[in-house]
């Protein structure tokens, strides 16, 4: 099982609770390469130890979208006591920038959470995965439902109809959402961390973070479906499920291309990922491609216990396994593809600090600029000043 770390640190008013890989290890930190070789990764290893060196690169609001404000927390009385496990609420909000009815929970003396009402439980199953697998995602709890319409119902919130059957409850993480970080700086760390994103929304058929991504388009909600909080990138809101064989031989093909090409930066992931993130330089976009092959070349020795998280007979949870067992098989060339990431990675970044330090030394080579001399108005005064208190007769 890969190892977990500490919590990120906390920010704002809460902090999530989710694990994140290697939260606990200094970003400037060189890590050893002692892992197995490629497509045969131990357990126990965290994604972020496949790869073989990482250089510091620079130095992560909340759930809803910035852009849009948020009603007010409702806190009118209601003559029925909230039962169940959110009898002890203190307020609830609709939360913007998403479509599946998300509402912030406040209970005195814990950290906010949220609930939503969804159409199935496939979002409890996909975070049990994400976390087994080293994404930082939260942990999806399933509520009872008459738990939530009560509480929703308490705090004059409408609830989403009979067509949504089932209640999740998860921290909120407190941090930044893409829209909030665009442009970045981005560390390594959270540049591979985003890989590790994007190819589990393959795996678990998620498509409203990047794979359905529209450049020039600042309206649309998948900003707010990933969070940078601690120096970490969570995956959050994960029902999406959607498979078909077209979805997967796309998916597919897109990491066969980058495991045969490691070195090209691919263009799903220049144009989705680049682009949501507004930073799409090539050494950028090479540490998110190293972070796809590392997720895959992970899936092999995780692949019987992540199997069984999805073990159900749903069309979503079918088609995760098609894919975890799709990913397995391509573990060892994804292996390979992120030995030759590392040595690239290496390259480009000391020609990158070898041109900074050049150009440091000719600033400080070049000569201090003498003072700009004054006005030439202000010359000839000065002389005729001069001539008029000086002559003598």
């Amino acid at each position: 099982m890969l190892a977990r770390s500490a919590t990120p640190a906390r920010t704002g008013e809460a902090h999530a609770k989710s694990p994140a890989p290697r939260v606990g290890a200094p970003e400037h930190e060189t890590v050893a390469s002692d892992h197995a070789p490629p497509g045969s990764l131990p357990i126990s290893h965290d994604l972020s130890r496949v790869s073989v060196s990482s250089r510091p690169s620079g130095p992560g609001r909340g759930y809803q979208s910035v852009t849009r404000r948020a009603p007010p927390i409702m806190r009118g009385p209601s003559a029925a006591p909230i039962q169940g496990v959110f009898e002890n609420a203190s307020g609830v909000r609709r939360l913007g920038g998403t479509t599946d009815g998300a509402f912030r929970v406040d209970t005195p003396g814990e950290d906010p959470r949220v609930l939503k009402v969804v159409r199935d439980d496939f979002s409890v199953k996909a975070s049990q995965l994400g976390r087994r697998l080293g994404i930082n995602t939260p942990e999806v709890t399933q509520v009872p439902i008459e738990d939530a319409r009560g509480v929703l119902d308490r705090f004059k919130q409408r609830a989403p109809g009979a067509g949504r059957p089932v209640a999740v409850s998860q921290p909120l993480i407190q941090g930044q959402t893409a829209r909030g970080r665009r442009g970045g700086p981005f560390s390594e760390r959270e540049l591979q961390q985003t890989g590790h994103i994007a190819a589990f929304d393959m795996m678990i058929g998620k498509t409203d973070l990047f794979e359905n991504f529209e450049q020039n388009n600042d309206e649309q909600e998948n900003f707010d479906n990933v969070m940078f909080s601690g120096g970490n990138v969570h995956d959050i809101d994960l029902d999406a499920g959607i498979f078909g064989e077209r979805d997967n031989a796309r998916r597919l093909s897109i990491l066969d291309e980058i495991a045969r090409n490691p070195t090209q930066v691919h263009p799903f992931v220049k144009r989705k990922v680049g682009g949501l993130l507004e930073r799409d330089d090539d050494l950028s976009m090479l540490h998110v491609q190293r972070g796809m092959m590392q997720f895959v070349a992970n899936a092999a020795p995780n692949q019987e216990e992540a199997q069984g998280l999805v073990d159900g007979d749903s069309d979503k949870e079918r088609g995760t396994r098609t894919m975890l067992g799709a990913f397995a098989e391509r573990s060892e060339t994804a292996g390979n593809a992120v030995e030759t990431l590392n040595a690239e990675i290496e390259r480009q970044t000391r020609e990158r600090e070898e041109r900074q330090r050049q150009r440091r030394l000719e600033r400080e080579a070049a000569p201090a600029r003498r003072p700009a001399a004054a006005p030439a108005r202000r010359q000839r005064n000065r002389g005729r000043r001069n001539r008029g208190c000086c002559t003598v007769m």
